[in-house]
């Protein structure tokens, strides 16, 4: 659920309503079989949509930010920022002006 495109990533007690589950058992599995939290694979989720997004060229970043679950723009930037770091403007200018890519940095 966490990773289907057709809909934006949600909080960890919205999939834990979903599965008919507490939040602490779902980040307990999660964890016991990732060594992930769930709200990591959440955020990854976030990341990996807000990247593919910015590479199509056709969203403001505000719209992206809303598209992966984040309201705020700046909240989003920093977000961003702290995974890739990069903001997403300029992920987005080394993606498309054909720069080394900054998943190829990391």
């Amino acid at each position: 659920m966490v990773f289907d495109r057709t809909r934006k990533p949600e909080k960890v007690t919205t999939y834990a309503d979903v599965l008919c589950i507490t939040p602490n058992y779902l980040n307990r599995m999660v964890r016991a079989h990732t060594g992930h939290s769930a709200m990591d694979w959440i955020e990854i989720s976030r990341l990996n949509l807000a990247k593919l997004l910015l590479r199509q060229n056709n969203l403001q970043i505000a719209e992206i930010a809303a598209a992966t679950g984040i309201d705020d723009q700046s909240y989003f930037t920093r977000f961003f920022k702290k995974s890739e770091g990069c903001t997403p403007t300029q992920y987005r200018d080394r993606v498309l002006n054909g720069t080394k890519s900054p998943d190829e940095t990391r």
